[in-house]
């Protein structure tokens, strides 16, 4: 794995889609702030999960179900991009 780059050099590597001056420094700037406070990641995510949860237990049908199955595997993701 020495050769791979990491998630945030892939990230700055993309060259800017639009006519607009993103100097590198702009880009590494907002990507720190992506991954730099995991609590409200968290607090998000166990709200949908708690929202979704709700809805699970009142209605009892495959689409709220699926929502909670969604949001988890949501909020797993995230949190394995950030960690």
């Amino acid at each position: 794995m020495s050769g791979s780059p990491s998630l945030s050099a892939s990230i700055l590597a993309i060259p800017a889609t639009q006519e607009g001056q993103i100097t590198l420094a702009i880009r590494a700037s907002l990507l720190s702030t992506l991954v730099e406070d995991i609590r409200p990641l968290l607090l998000s995510g166990a709200s949908s999960a708690f929202v979704a949860a709700v809805a699970l237990l009142r209605l009892h049908t495959l689409w709220s179900a699926l929502w909670l199955v969604g949001d988890a595997l949501l909020l797993a993701a995230r949190l394995g991009i950030v960690c």
